[in-house]
Order: structure tokens, then C-alpha cells, then sequence
């Protein structure tokens, strides 16, 4: 009787081992997780002076633009146009210098540094899955500059525009904020790779950040492109960069046309990866680094 009740309690002890042990494994991937980003938050911390010259660049930046469309305005002698009134366009670049905060991605230049420096072969062998630690390392550094620099520069946006934002808009605005982080993560990873084949990757760069810039909304709303234009823009993921939130904000765009931004985004991503995917499977292969 004794060894039934013995073997019936190891096999249970056996079972609910089996049942935790899972539980383990994903709590010390958490851990891992943690440290990384904690690491890259501590870093971001101590350039102090950074973040000072990032606020100063971005305000002054929103101001020169403002200034050019006041002129804009002032020469034309109409109140409105294409529909956009002078205050409304004040607040729309208020709002673009916090979205470059919001949605922001350096992994190319990170990538390219590991490969020049070659700590990337040390990088790939880690615990924490190397996509993984860029993107930790990455929403580490944003963090800081939203707290201390977006989100100051975006209310500020919303006072001049004199809106006040509902929980629902809230809640939409944050779900293409996370869709315009993947795109623009996933787009500079593509260009980080080139890294490997290329010394240099600052042309590459600089034509993605001038495209992004365009067809997204941040040099020009895209009220005042052409309505064909604006048709085959709004059917690339590029307007949920920067037009699409800062208008799902100021209410200047339907529920149902931001839905339809982020469903035309998402059918981007999937395939998008999923080709990244593939070609960082083989690029890694070729990776050698500067040790050898």
C-alpha cells in the first residue's frame, strides 16, 4: 500500500516539476529581458547633455517650421489651406518633433557598429536572442527621451491645437504607435544588414529617413499632396510614421480611415519580416568580424 501511495506521490512531484520548469525557464528569459533594457536605460541616463541638445533641436526645428508656414499663410492672405488653418498646422509640427521620438529607430547604426567592432560574433552567442537585444536596447533609449522630451513637446502640441484627447483615441493611438515602431525597426534592420557587405550605410540611411520624411507626413502634411497621391501613399505603411497618429490625435481623421492606415501597415509587416527574416538567417552566416 505504502510503495502505491510512494509511487503515485513521485509521479506527482514529477508532473508538477514538469508544469513548473516551463515557468522557470520563461521567468529567467524575463530576467535576461530585464537586464538588457535596465542596462540600456542606465546608459541613456547618463547622457544628460543629450537629451538637453535633443529638446533644444526638436523645439527649434518645430519653430523654424512654423515660421515658414506662417509665411506661407501670411503670403497667401487665406485663413485655411487645403482645409488646414494656420493654428492647426502650429501643432501638427509640435506634434511631428515628439512622433520622431515615439517612433524611432537607430538599430542600423547599433548593427553597424557591432559589425565594425566585431562584438557582434560575441553578440550572436548570447542568452538573449540578438534581434531581441536590439530592440530591448532600442526601447531603452527611447524611453528617456519620451519621458523627458516627447511627451513635454507632444502636450504642448495639444494645447496649441486646443484638444483634448478621449480614452478610445488614446488607446488608437498607441496601438500605431507600436505598428509604426515595427515597420521602422524592421526597415532599419533591412539596412542595418547591408552593413555586412558595405563600410558605410549613412546613404542608405539618409535616403530611408528623406523617404519616411516625405511620404509620412513629417515635412509636409499630406492634406497637400494631390489626391493620387495621397490614394497610393496611404496604401504604404509610410503615413503610420508620422501623419497618422498626430491626425488620429487631433481628430482630424475618421476611426475608420486610421483602422484602415493600420490594417494596410500590418499587411507591410508580416510579409516584410518575414523576408528580413529570411535574409538575416543567411546574412548571419557570412558575418565575420574584425578579429577574424
Amino acid at each position: 500500500m505504502c510503495s502505491q501511495n510512494c509511487l503515485s506521490h513521485t509521479t506527482g512531484e514529477k508532473q508538477i516539476r514538469k508544469w513548473i520548469e516551463p515557468m522557470r525557464t520563461q521567468f529567467r528569459k524575463l530576467e535576461e529581458y530585464y537586464a538588457v533594457f535596465l542596462a540600456s536605460l542606465k546608459s541613456s541616463m547618463h547622457y544628460k547633455t543629450d537629451i538637453a541638445l535633443s529638446l533644444i533641436f526638436r523645439i527649434s526645428t518645430a519653430l523654424l517650421l512654423i515660421f515658414v508656414w506662417t509665411v506661407i499663410f501670411a503670403s497667401s492672405g487665406a485663413n485655411s489651406l487645403n482645409g488646414l488653418t494656420l493654428p492647426f498646422v502650429y501643432a501638427y509640427f509640435f506634434l511631428v518633433a515628439a512622433m520622431s521620438l515615439f517612433i524611432s529607430s537607430e538599430v542600423h547604426i547599433t548593427m553597424q557598429d557591432d559589425i565594425r567592432e566585431g562584438t557582434i560574433a560575441s553578440s550572436l552567442v548570447r542568452p538573449v536572442n540578438y534581434i531581441t537585444q536590439l530592440v530591448l536596447n532600442s526601447f531603452g533609449d527611447m524611453f528617456i527621451f519620451i519621458i523627458f522630451i516627447g511627451i513635454p513637446i507632444l502636450i504642448i502640441g495639444l494645447l496649441l491645437a486646443h484638444v483634448s484627447v478621449s480614452p478610445t483615441t488614446a488607446l488608437l493611438f498607441v496601438g500605431e504607435i507600436i505598428l509604426g515602431n515595427i515597420f521602422l525597426f524592421i526597415l532599419m534592420f533591412l539596412i542595418g544588414m547591408a552593413a555586412i557587405y558595405f563600410t558605410h550605410i549613412w546613404g542608405l540611411s539618409w535616403v530611408a529617413y528623406a523617404v519616411i520624411g516625405l511620404l509620412g507626413g513629417a515635412v509636409l502634411p499630406l492634406n497637400f499632396y494631390p489626391s493620387a497621391v495621397q490614394n497610393i501613399i496611404f496604401l504604404t505603411p509610410m503615413p503610420m510614421v508620422f501623419y497618422t497618429p498626430i491626425s488620429t490625435l487631433l481628430g482630424t481623421i475618421s476611426m475608420q480611415s486610421a483602422a484602415n492606415s493600420m490594417i494596410v501597415t500590418l499587411l507591410w509587416i508580416i510579409p516584410f519580416a518575414a523576408l528580413v527574416s529570411y535574409l538575416w538567417n543567411r546574412a548571419r552566416k557570412n558575418i565575420t568580424s574584425a578579429g577574424g
